[in-house]
């Protein structure tokens, strides 16, 4: 398995520079807790029993599609562990990634023409090489909003149980998906994280 699955995973801070977090694609995310403090329950036997933290970490991440409806989100498999969280995230085509949006006055029709089958990725591929610059309006709509959203919602609700002393660690982990092949080898990483959780970094 690549060794993204073997602990080494690229800080928030080492993001792909020549993407924009707001495309259309699937996104796999690990988001830990302060210090990798155990706050979400503990496995057993390989399974993961959630506590009432965990409880509201699992919840609010299956509201994410419905707080963001506009960003056309569907959620993948996920997971909450004692000290993080593991999930696959895919943002559709919306009104804030639209080629007509991404498109600078004269393009369209260049991106339009890329490919015979006039593929999405083909067409990405020239608004990348053309200006690897932002080309989305509203900021909010992207990757980072999302974590930045479901991060404050968790811990506002922890709060209201009273566990005032729960925090996030303050970047995320992230990776783009690239292929079937990828996200299906994703998917049983998170699906098999209870059973592997002694051997699971984050465990430490």
């Amino acid at each position: 398995m690549d060794k993204k699955f073997q602990g080494k995973y690229r800080s928030g801070t080492f993001r792909l520079q020549s993407w924009n977090y707001g495309f259309k694609g699937d996104y796999f995310i690990t988001i830990c807790t302060r210090n990798r403090k155990h706050y979400f329950g503990e496995v057993i036997d390989g399974e993961m029993v959630l506590n009432a933290l965990g409880k509201i970490a699992e919840e609010e991440w299956i509201k994410s599609t419905l707080i963001r409806s506009d960003m056309n989100l569907t959620l993948g498999e996920f997971q909450v562990m004692p000290n993080h969280f593991h999930g696959i995230i895919k943002i559709g085509e919306n009104r804030y990634n639209s080629l007509k949006l991404l498109c600078k006055e004269g393009s369209l029709e260049q991106i339009n023409n890329a490919s015979s089958e006039g593929s999405w990725t083909s067409r990405k591929s020239i608004l990348l090489h053309k200006a690897p610059g932002n080309y989305f309006g509203p900021q909010r709509k992207n990757l980072a909003s999302i974590i930045r959203g479901y991060k404050g919602s968790v811990k506002r609700e922890t709060g209201k149980l009273g566990f005032g002393d729960f925090y996030w660690q303050s970047l995320y982990h992230e990776h783009i998906i690239r292929n079937r092949k990828a996200y299906h080898a994703i998917e049983r990483y998170i699906r098999n994280n209870p059973k592997n959780w002694n051997k699971d970094r984050f465990g430490k």
